[in-house]
């Protein structure tokens, strides 16, 4: 029997949109951090601009790279889900351990959380890559995992979205 699979990439026109808005606050970060440097002498200021330097830094080649390998934002098969796959961010979510979806929606873009039954051991096995990117999300008590809609393309979301909740119906229903 093969296994039924069913792959999602990221929108390229959301990816080109962000890589020229982070450029561009990345360049008012560089002239924010100049100003506090010369005239203002303020540490506030310059501390904030090296902050948004740093995380800009990271954000910018991350999108050029997912731009141009093409890899899959999602692949669902009968048995996992496998966000970021063939990249160093994977996370490899079984669907026995999904406990339930939470379908948010912040500022019009639809998140899904992942809720696993015990998240923590998830954690502990991540890469420290990937503890570093998604620890964010445990402070700000989201699940571990999330799936942004608006990151893949417009004509898939529909079918993104009732892969998740033909996952959820089956597995919310044990």
């Amino acid at each position: 029997m093969s296994e039924k699979e069913s792959i999602f990439y990221h929108s390229k026109v959301k990816l080109i949109i962000a890589i020229f808005a982070g450029l561009l606050l990345f360049i008012f970060s560089l002239l924010m951090a100049y100003i506090a440097l010369t005239d203002a002498k303020d540490n506030f200021l310059l501390i904030v601009a090296l902050f948004l330097i740093i995380v800009f830094i990271f954000v910018i080649p991350s999108n050029i790279l997912k731009l141009f390998r093409g890899n899959p934002y999602i692949i669902i098969t009968d048995k996992y889900i496998r966000l970021d796959p063939y990249t160093k961010s994977e996370a490899k979510i079984y669907l026995e351990d999904i406990q339930s979806f939470n379908w948010k929606t912040v500022r019009n873009v639809t998140v899904v959380e992942i809720n696993l039954y015990d998240e923590d051991d998830y954690f502990y096995d991540l890469s420290f890559h990937n503890k570093v990117r998604l620890y964010p999300n445990r402070l700000v008590n989201f699940s571990l995992f999330t799936i942004a809609t608006k990151a893949v393309p417009r004509k898939q979301r529909p079918l993104l979205l009732q892969e998740l909740e033909d996952i959820a119906a089956i597995y919310e229903s044990f």
